[in-house]
């Protein structure tokens, strides 16, 4: 049903032009704060506060703060994000002309930055510009992004009830009115509980061309959403099974926009990017950058060949989740606990594993991954290389084997010493040395252990993969775009299989060693 209703989505934007409301969802990935979570920020470096709100929810909470402290909060928690796959993805579906209008009651400045990063020109519009009686949507004749609630540098930010006038919700109105007239509506990580851009969708009589509400993953719209939006009647239409980050992959994918197109050719979109700049003909500057798109055209020369045996971007929906194996590789990171319900320590966690809500506390942590992964292998799983930075304390490492034994009582564990983790080439090295000298002496077959990249820095996960570059070593990661805890609950391991959550796939160095011969 997902799929058909997907098809149509896709169909409606290959004939006309595509609108979007986003919310929090599409950020999460991005590591930025959903409103409950913001809630519990609040709850915790702002307790007084907290406990003025009533109720408890995110823009109560926020309404009680004082303006500057609210401005901060948004600030630090927004900026310096990476980007996720769900604004790559609907970067290059702007940039393919197939969405141009997006209403964002998001702060933060992925979409911008991925646009950018694309090469791809978007208008936006603050919250004081949407808010004028001089705009008109009809008039803008290229991409346009709207701020309805505010961003995160800016000096105008919606956060509080008292910020959303009739003022504010008439504009909204005539924003959501004027696009609807001629594009199709997708909306995005939006619970649409207590706003007005809520309101503003509800109150539209018809969608002459369709609106699609993607859930999130199997989770329902809220009452009020079903019974007053989602009607025949208005054509409003729920779709049910994604995450942003899914969604958006599957739609440019069928849509045939490819938002990794420049890290497949990463010297091709260099070059598109210098080609944008221009000096006046003949001045040092001209030269230089001349001379820089020739060594850029030699490097496409003799490296993008190899391009042709790196799987296509969307190949993560096509990948499987893994058997058990009997061995097992991670990263053990520095101890952090990411929610406030998790271990506060690694020692609490280890004294903590015959607790009843064990799975819940542990997966609010950072060693929560590497435990879902030990979980999956049980049944086979007889040797955990854990390899550790010069930041893991010794200790660490000691309640680490506490828990892997708690859980996988046949597991024997085995200390990898990354002395030097921020250099790709020594991590290598390590890696590659346990699969030729420990594998063996442990009595397995390199096919028969597994590398877990969820963890660990950049350098160290790049390390681990040109470690595995050989078709019998295997390795898998933990999707980071859903919760492990939800409502309270820890996902069974079950479950976790069920969702494709941990996922495997098999790097082919055959394959790169050959096309890099055959460019060279």
């Amino acid at each position: 049903m997902e799929e058909r209703i997907l098809g149509h989505i896709v169909s409606r934007l290959q004939r006309g032009k595509g609108a979007l409301l986003m919310g929090a969802g599409c950020s999460r990935s991005a590591g930025i704060r959903t409103a409950p979570e913001f809630v519990e920020l609040i709850r915790d470096q702002y307790p007084a506060d907290w406990d003025r709100a009533n109720p408890k929810d995110y823009r109560t909470c926020m309404g009680q703060l004082d303006p500057g402290h609210r401005r901060w909060l948004i600030q630090e928690e927004v900026k310096d994000k990476p980007l996720n796959l769900a604004h790559l993805a609907l970067a290059s579906l702007i940039k393919d002309g197939k969405i141009d209008r997006v209403v964002t009651t998001n702060f933060d400045s992925l979409l911008i930055r991925a646009c950018s990063l694309l090469g791809v020109e978007a208008a936006v519009y603050d919250i004081d510009a949407v808010s004028s009686s001089l705009l008109r949507v009809q008039d803008i004749d290229m991409p346009a992004v709207f701020y309805v609630h505010g961003q995160y540098y800016g000096f105008t930010q919606h956060t509080a009830p008292d910020d959303f006038t009739p003022r504010h919700r008439d504009m909204l109105r005539t924003l959501f009115r004027d696009i609807s007239q001629t594009h199709t509506w997708i909306v995005v990580g939006y619970s649409g509980e207590n706003d007005p851009s809520a309101e503003a969708l509800i109150s539209q009589d018809l969608f002459a061309c369709g609106l699609f509400w993607i859930g999130y993953l199997d989770d329902p719209p809220c009452g009020v959403i079903q019974e007053n939006l989602l009607l025949p009647s208005k054509r409003a239409f729920y779709v049910r099974g994604y995450d942003a980050d899914s969604f958006f992959a599957s739609l440019a994918r069928d849509l045939g926009c490819d938002p990794m197109q420049m890290f497949r050719n990463p010297f091709s979109h260099l070059r598109s990017l210098f080609q944008q700049v221009g000096f006046s003909t003949g001045s040092p500057e001209d030269n230089k950058r001349a001379n820089s798109l020739f060594r850029v055209h030699q490097a496409i020369q003799q490296y993008e060949a190899a391009a042709t045996a790196v799987p296509d971007w969307h190949l993560e929906e096509r990948l499987l989740v893994p058997d058990a194996h009997r061995g097992l590789l991670f990263t053990l990171p520095t101890f952090r606990s990411i929610r406030n319900d998790g271990y506060a320590s690694p020692n609490d966690l280890a004294m903590g594993t015959s607790d009843p809500d064990f799975r819940t506390r542990a997966f609010q942590t950072n060693w929560g991954p590497p435990i879902a992964a030990i979980e999956h292998h049980l049944s086979k799983l007889q040797h955990c290389w854990i390899a550790c930075t010069p930041q893991v304390p010794q200790i660490d490492y000691r309640l680490a084997t506490e828990v892997i034994g708690s859980i996988a009582p046949a597991a024997e564990c085995h200390a990898v010493k990354l002395n030097t983790p921020n250099s790709i080439v020594e991590v290598q090295q390590v890696i590659t040395r346990v699969y030729a000298v420990e594998v063996p002496a442990a009595g397995l077959a390199s096919s028969d252990v597994i590398a877990d990249i969820t963890g660990g820095l950049s350098t160290i996960t790049a390390g681990i993969v040109l470690a595995t570059l050989d078709d019998d070593r295997p390795i898998e990661y933990l999707t980071q775009g859903v919760e492990l805890v939800q409502n309270g609950r820890a996902l069974t391991s079950e479950e976790i299989r069920n969702r494709q959550l941990l996922v495997a796939i098999r790097t082919s160095g055959e394959m790169v060693r050959d096309a890099l011969l055959r460019a060279s």
